[in-house]
């Protein structure tokens, strides 16, 4: 009878005590390198983000060394107990983005990585309209033989 009432005790601590388990996210990808744009530094103020499937996973830091801008990112992973997508997951395509404007180097997610990528963009050029002038036409009262020589 008593190791019966002890392994009752047992039991309720036990299941008192319990907690659910939750699993971490996974550690993110990592990326860092130099950063320019037609070869030139980036401004500092820049904003460099990364999308995986259009879903905003990270953001970068730019900073200046001895004449270069480099960046450094940590891209998160996706949340396996979450319905909604948060980040990555291993293969997963990486859009970078600059101030918004997506960038031609792209990466792949893989947690628990950092790598050097170093992301040497070229500014789309852009077309200009064609360059019009206009002239004010100014009346005035002295009437039309000012305006000739004669």
């Amino acid at each position: 009878m008593r190791f019966l009432r002890n392994l009752s005790i047992a039991v309720l601590i036990l299941a008192l005590c319990a907690a659910p388990v939750v699993a971490l996210p996974p550690i993110p990808s990592s990326f860092w390198g130099t950063i320019t744009m037609n070869g030139a530094r980036l401004p500092l103020s820049a904003e460099l983000t990364a999308y995986v499937y259009g879903v905003k996973c990270g953001q970068a830091h730019i900073f200046l060394y001895m004449g270069t801008t480099y960046y450094s990112i940590s891209v998160n992973g996706d949340d396996p107990d979450t319905p909604e997508r948060e980040g990555g997951r291993e293969d997963d395509p990486i859009e970078f983005r600059l101030n918004g404007v997506p960038l031609a180097t792209t990466a792949s997610w893989h947690g628990s990585t950092n790598v050097r990528l170093d992301m040497n963009e070229t500014a789309p050029h852009r077309q200009s309209a064609p360059l019009r002038l206009f002239l004010p036409v100014v009346a005035n009262s002295y009437g039309p033989s000012a305006l000739s020589s004669q």
